[in-house]
């Protein structure tokens, strides 16, 4: 029997001392215009700028909320993290669909603080660049470029973290050599951290590699965690290089300080204690710490999976059969689990009770009661693919603005094979879609062909220009 992979991702909800803040705002919408086009253009402006105030009212002021009601529909565009679309209906002079539009959190905070909406408890990390230069490890040296660059930005501020590079102050540490920055023995970081006044110290280790590229290895030295990963010099541009190892950073340090904070996510703990979960013909295996390296799946984006966050997953599983399962704890110590198939997103959710007040037997009861739930979503989802009398594409199309898009989906959507178009998603220039087409592939392709569209294979996906 053929045995199928499910790649699972565990988020644990632990309750807040103040209400969580939703930065995805469910919006139904029915506008009605001159045409189904100008339609949908008008619901997806008004609904994202009805989402970006909805968040945005609950972290100002009344005053400031007035404030960001000026902005134009341009600037609120900016914030916009992605737009999910599920019951889309499009005809005559109406649009009808239920949207789901997530606002970037990290921008919208970043934006809120330069203009002293709200303010946020500065945290302070201390960077140490060592570079490796003709074969061996350097940090105070001339020749480390990698710690030129990190000071030549002065004060990194992301969000609330503010990143600073070690200074010439701490040479008075004798024994604080490259060697021992990247092998740091307990009395050196104790040395550092006295004279830092924090013990939130990282080491950035940049490796030139092959045709001029970077490896960038970054290490906590309070939790002793590292994550590593590549920057590519495509520009042959030693400077941007630099530039963009530093920014690459930055993104990773924060979500290192992050998973730092939620290190107590039990549900991922316990899941992962029970290694690789058989049910039947299924596989199920917990998300591991390579996962890691894709910088933006966060909670949040897990919850409310981005389109190319949920690309790249795939890719690196090497499968499109992902779930994601949340806990939240409820009254009397119990258990609200929702699963949702990221493939199909279909979702359900159940409860477990904490009956013998049993923490770890509350998990186990709530695991075994999650394999159940996803052999039936399983079940479902390949009934449905039975059922189904049209084949399915994901492809991503390029456009100059929104206009550009809704003009082109109507082209593609009145193309003979085409039963339908699904958008999935839209955001920062790009909008990923599903075609829902009868018969073969390659008449597809001739119809797009023949009304000025161009097709390239990207990986699980098409882009279409």
């Amino acid at each position: 029997m053929k045995k199928l992979f499910l790649v699972l991702i565990l988020l644990m909800f632990c309750l807040p001392a103040h209400a969580k803040i939703e930065y995805a705002v469910e919006i139904p919408v029915n506008v009605e215009a001159e045409n189904s086009v100008v339609a949908k253009e008008k619901a997806l402006i008004d609904a994202q700028r009805q989402a970006f105030l909805e968040v945005a009212q609950k972290l100002v002021s009344e005053k400031d909320a007035e404030q960001l009601s000026t902005l134009s529909d341009d600037s609120i565009q900016y914030f916009i993290q992605s737009v999910g679309v599920e019951n889309e209906k499009a005809g005559g002079t109406k649009y009808v669909a239920d949207l789901t539009v997530q606002i970037n959190e990290r921008l919208l905070k970043d934006y809120l603080v330069e203009n002293e909406m709200i303010k946020m408890e500065a945290e302070d990390l201390l960077i140490i660049p060592v570079y490796k230069a003709n074969s061996y490890p350097i940090l105070w040296e001339e020749d480390n470029l990698w710690r030129r660059h990190w000071r030549s930005k002065g004060l990194v501020k992301f969000g609330s973290l503010q990143m600073r590079t070690i200074s010439d102050q701490f040479r008075n540490i004798p024994e604080l050599s490259a060697e021992n920055a990247l092998y740091m023995p307990n009395e050196v970081y104790e040395q550092i951290t006295a004279l830092n006044g924090s013990d939130r110290i990282y080491v950035a280790y940049a490796e030139p590699t092959g045709n001029d590229d970077l490896k960038i290895t970054l290490k906590n030295e309070k939790t002793k965690t590292e994550e590593s990963f590549d920057v590519y010099n495509d520009k042959k541009d030693r400077n941007k290089l630099f530039d963009d190892a530093i920014e690459k950073s930055v993104m990773f340090i924060s979500n290192m300080e992050r998973d730092a904070k939620n290190n107590d996510n039990l549900w991922r703990r316990q899941w992962r204690s029970k290694g690789l979960v058989k049910f039947g013909s299924l596989q199920m295996r917990t998300i591991s710490d390579q996962f890691r390296n894709i910088p933006e799946l966060s909670a949040e984006n897990a919850l409310y999976m981005p389109n190319e966050v949920y690309e790249q997953i795939t890719a690196l599983n090497g499968s499109d059969r992902i779930y994601v399962a949340y806990a939240e704890p409820t009254g009397n110590d119990d258990l609200k689990i929702t699963l949702k198939n990221e493939k199909t997103k279909t979702e359900e959710s159940f409860d477990v009770y904490n009956d013998k007040k049993d923490r770890n037997k509350l998990f186990d009861d709530a695991i075994e009661k999650s394999v159940m739930f996803i052999s039936n979503m399983e079940r479902d989802a390949k009934n449905n693919d039975n059922s189904t009398v049209f084949h399915s594409l994901n492809a991503v199309y390029m456009y100059q603005d929104m206009k550009d898009w809704l003009t082109k989906s109507k082209v593609l959507a009145e193309l003979e094979p085409v039963e339908g178009i699904d958008t999935q998603s839209f955001g920062g220039g790009k909008v990923n879609f599903s075609i829902r087409y009868t018969g073969s592939l390659n008449a597809l392709w001739d119809a797009l062909q023949e009304n000025g569209f161009s097709h390239e294979a990207a990986g699980n996906h098409y882009i279409i220009r």
